[in-house]
């Protein structure tokens, strides 16, 4: 009876070929997760700085001004098209300002969004991002979000009159192509 055993040099080629690509999937996983955790940073950190931009641009006084009803007044209009400004030319999908409520946490002012634009006074799902605005704080949420919009991911900037915070612009970035 033959008994058929490998060779001594085929089982160390075997081992080492096994050790490779144990290495090889394993060193894959880490530099992936560190892509992806770099890749989000810099997103997050994007949509601070267009939310940011987009802040400045909005003049405080005119959107400390509005109240319900004046969707057709000039200081609406003004804030309006500062809004469609970075809408239509940053990238952004939804950007819109928000304010504190007292009762509600949260407010829409101005939205421009065409299709279905919130309706000032409306209630805003309000998060711990957004009062950092309110707080003077440019910040972006941590994780996209998922609704029925899609897959976004939001940041927030104080919109100042003078040095009173008087709402926040809001950006919501697509994750669709990421």
């Amino acid at each position: 009876m033959k008994v058929r055993r490998i060779s001594i040099t085929l089982q160390l080629f075997l081992i080492m070929t096994a050790l490779i690509v144990i290495a090889n999937v394993t060193l894959g996983i880490i530099l992936y997760k560190r892509a992806n955790s770099i890749m989000m940073s810099q997103i997050r950190e994007n949509a601070a700085n267009l939310a940011a931009c987009a802040a400045a641009s909005v003049d405080g006084a005119a959107l400390a001004s509005i109240k319900e009803g004046d969707e057709d007044s000039e200081a609406y209009a003004s804030v309006f098209e500062s809004l469609v400004l970075f809408r239509d030319n940053a990238g952004v999908e939804f950007i819109y300002t928000v304010g504190p409520d007292p009762e509600l946490g949260a407010i829409f002012l101005v939205d421009s969004d065409t299709e279905e634009p919130a309706i000032f006074g409306e209630e805003f799902e309000w998060s711990e991002s957004t009062m950092a605005a309110f707080r003077g704080e440019v910040v972006a949420d941590e994780v996209p979000y998922t609704d029925e919009w899609g897959t976004h991911l939001s940041a927030y900037a104080p919109i100042y009159d003078g040095t009173t915070v008087v709402g926040a612009a809001a950006v919501d970035l697509s994750f669709d192509w990421v």
